[in-house]
């Protein structure tokens, strides 16, 4: 079979050459010293010298979405780490072939997966963490997935935290989830600053505006949801007219609570945005003069209790 190119971003120092072989990190050929065991001292340097190494390898496999990147096997070693491994190989339905074709990761992720399976390593980095991470959920590798999860909590900021709740929801990782939404919670008008604020979806921005621990002003919060509304009507080939803004917004508009607002803040924004209706903003602003909450039935009239740090850090 005609081996591909790859251009998958493999491990530090592991590069592709044209046939499929790693620089840096080539698949060893049957031709090497007959007695290189003696040289090892334990069964990790020993899987060590077999990872990635055709010698006495009994299956390949060829991954990658786009170019195949063939690499080699021990169904063995593979099958005591993985029960999907372990039913693969040697289960009722094993695969009769030497060829195994992996569509759905890149390359570089993969290896990643074996060099842990081999000898419990694995070079996590922002770059391979979501696809090892994946690759652990799939072939039931729990240590590897917790490593990963390790890795991203370590490494959650305000520009980030938006991508990894997604992703901490995805892979169904509680914990993962839980620290995103302190930092969300804690650092909430740099949180919204970001650009991934603007690219997560509605379920998400529900669960961000019926959250009563944010620590932003209510004005601040409806800006960073007028640029995500905006960002939805981009995504559906809208014209971001506020018609459309409100359309995208949906039952979210209802969570932002303008009559908490200042009348200032509310009159030169939100009331002049053309998102909200006629009888929206009158009624609005009949309750800040009346304090009669049954003038704005849909919008909560009480502080979010974590907004009072806002407040006192804007003083």
């Amino acid at each position: 079979m005609e081996r591909n190119s790859t251009k998958t971003n493999l491990p530090d120092g592991e590069k592709t050459t044209t046939d499929g072989k790693m620089a840096g990190c080539t698949h060893r050929n049957y031709q090497e010293d007959e007695n290189w065991q003696t040289e090892k001292r334990n069964i990790v340097e020993r899987n060590r010298h077999m990872f990635n190494n055709e010698l006495m390898s009994d299956v390949h496999f060829l991954v990658g979405k786009c170019d195949k990147l063939r690499i080699p096997a021990h169904k063995y070693v593979m099958a005591i780490s993985s029960p999907v491994f372990y039913a693969m190989f040697y289960g009722r339905m094993a695969e009769q072939g030497e060829e195994i074709k992996i569509g759905d990761c890149e390359a570089g992720s993969f290896l990643e997966l074996l060099r842990y399976i081999y000898y419990d390593e694995a070079k996590i980095d922002p770059s391979n963490v979501f696809g090892i991470l994946y690759l652990a959920k799939k072939y039931f590798l729990p240590f590897l997935a917790e490593r990963c999860v390790d890795f991203l909590e370590e490494n959650i900021d305000h520009q980030n935290a938006f991508t990894l709740l997604a992703q901490a929801r995805y892979f169904c990782e509680p914990k993962l989830e839980e620290k995103c939404w302190e930092i969300i919670d804690r650092e909430t008008a740099r949180v919204l600053s970001s650009e991934a604020f603007t690219e997560i979806d509605h379920e998400t921005l529900l669960a961000v505006l019926t959250r009563d621990t944010l620590t932003v002003l209510e004005a601040d919060l409806f800006k960073a949801v007028k640029r995500w509304a905006e960002g939805e009507c981009n995504r559906k080939i809208l014209p971001p007219t506020p018609e459309n803004k409100r359309n995208v917004l949906s039952s979210a508009l209802n969570f932002i609570r303008f009559p908490v607002m200042t009348l200032k803040e509310f009159s030169e924004d939100a009331a002049q945005s053309g998102i909200l209706t006629s009888e929206e903003t009158i009624n609005t602003f009949l309750y800040f003069g009346s304090k009669d909450d049954t003038k704005v039935k849909n919008f909560l009239t009480h502080p979010r209790p974590g907004a009072h740090r806002a407040y006192r850090c804007t003083r």
